[in-house]
């Protein structure tokens, strides 16, 4: 009898792991998904490195290696020249962005959460629409996870936030399929697009950052230039923060003393600063959990029109407080 109870109580122990495991990675996934795509910060005021030479590539650190995409062959690198510096491409990233009023996003990310021996990985595929000028947005994002799939569909628009889950388990208070709809107080509402803008993102992340340009690439036929930015920690927490994404995150505490390494990589459109993709890549531990984190976004159509349509079953949404 005593050896059954221990074999149960060291059953029970497993599965409680493994269960931390599963929810702190979907915590993770969710809170990357929403955060990375819309936040907002205060106005920038970047730490830049500058050229140490007339020589290329322009660097004064010793940045963290730039991590390739895991399936994708990084394309050619030229060095940029001498006359770009960190500071004068912010300036010029900060500046573009404030122009953008609409754009179309796509993200994905894959995180692996490790706790008392189990692993876990779960990735996502986040898209969606935003449009400042009419106000209106129309974000997707799927989560897999050790076979289980949560998929979350948003609208943005008149002053309500629109949520759709769709999963075998849901959120407490909500059913699969269902729309319903949330009241938004008029400081809410501003700070949906202040979070939501392209200006407002890029300022939270250049915030504090040091930035090195690494040289050229062409994405998507664009000539681009690439960046390694490494944000500050505060910042870099308050960029997540933005939209609320660790609220109700119990047991995600002190995140930002849980950072151990985050990286950026960014390409900038030489033709008009639009940085129009970022990889990012992120360790963190949090109450004896691990988790590394790598990203990619891109942004397109950018200042084109958009038809984001709230759908007849959203306006028919069950309203919750």
């Amino acid at each position: 009898m005593v050896k059954l109870k221990t074999a149960n109580h060291i059953q029970e122990n497993n599965e409680m792991f493994l269960r931390r495991a599963q929810s702190l990675t979907m915590i993770l996934v969710l809170l990357l998904a929403t955060g990375i795509v819309g936040c907002s910060g205060d106005s920038a005021s970047p730490t830049t490195s500058s050229p140490a030479t007339t020589d290329p590539p322009v660097t004064t650190t010793d940045p963290p290696p730039t991590t390739a995409p895991p399936t994708t062959t990084p394309p050619p690198t030229t060095a940029p020249p001498a006359t770009t510096t960190p500071a004068g491409l912010t300036s010029a990233i900060l500046n573009a962005s404030a122009a953008i009023n609409s754009y179309e996003f796509i993200a994905t990310s894959t995180t692996v959460t490790t706790v008392s021996g189990y692993t876990v990985t779960a990735t996502s595929v986040t898209d969606g629409q935003i449009d400042l000028n009419a106000q209106k947005a129309h974000i997707n994002t799927v989560v897999n996870t050790q076979g289980y799939e949560i998929q979350v569909e948003n609208y943005i628009a008149d002053n309500w936030t629109y949520i759709k889950y769709v999963a075998d388990a849901t959120p407490p208070g909500f059913n699969s399929g269902t729309w319903y709809k949330v009241s938004m107080t008029a400081t809410e509402w501003q700070d949906s697009w202040n979070s939501n803008s392209q200006s407002g993102q890029n300022n939270a992340l250049f915030n504090n950052a040091t930035v090195t340009i690494i040289g050229s690439e062409t994405i998507n036929g664009i000539d681009c230039y690439k960046i390694n930015l490494i944000p500050d920690k505060a910042s870099f927490l308050a960029y997540l923060q933005a939209q609320g994404t660790t609220d109700g995150a119990d047991d995600v505490t002190n995140i930002e003393q849980s950072l151990q390494d985050i990286q950026f990589t960014g390409w900038v459109a030489k033709i008009n600063s639009y940085m129009i993709k970022t990889e990012m890549s992120l360790a963190m531990t949090i109450e004896g959990v691990t988790a590394n984190i790598q990203s990619v976004s891109t942004i397109s159509n950018i200042n084109q029109a958009l038809n984001i349509t709230l759908p007849a079953a959203a306006q028919a949404a069950t309203q919750i407080s």
